[in-house]
């Protein structure tokens, strides 16, 4: 009988899969259902954002035209405050979700 060499024999490959390629598998794998209703969730609160910051913006113009008794330069402020921090998280969040 003939003696095998170990050397020329070739290495078995690892069957166990590498972090790596369980990282990939699971980027690649279907949404749960949970992160589905969160990215909708997600969706429609930056449009719900939207549409308040338009309410807000359409009252500051509303308030000017009807010029009742109140001190229009602090409404204004903080209306513009509320549009701009609104129109931000609503783009915000519908720019972060996957669902588009």
């Amino acid at each position: 009988m003939k003696a095998r060499n170990k050397a020329t024999r070739p290495a078995k490959e690892a069957t166990t899969p590498t972090k790596e390629a369980s990282t990939a598998a699971k980027e690649t794998s279907a949404p749960t259902k949970k992160e589905v209703e969160t990215d909708l969730f997600s969706l429609e609160l930056g449009k719900f954002c939207l549409d308040i910051a338009k309410l807000i913006f359409a009252g500051i113009i509303l308030a000017n035209i009807m010029r009742s008794d109140y001190d229009a330069i602090a409404i204004i402020i903080i209306a513009i405050i509320a549009f701009v921090l609104l129109s931000f998280l609503g783009f915000y969040r519908i720019a972060h979700s996957k669902h588009k």
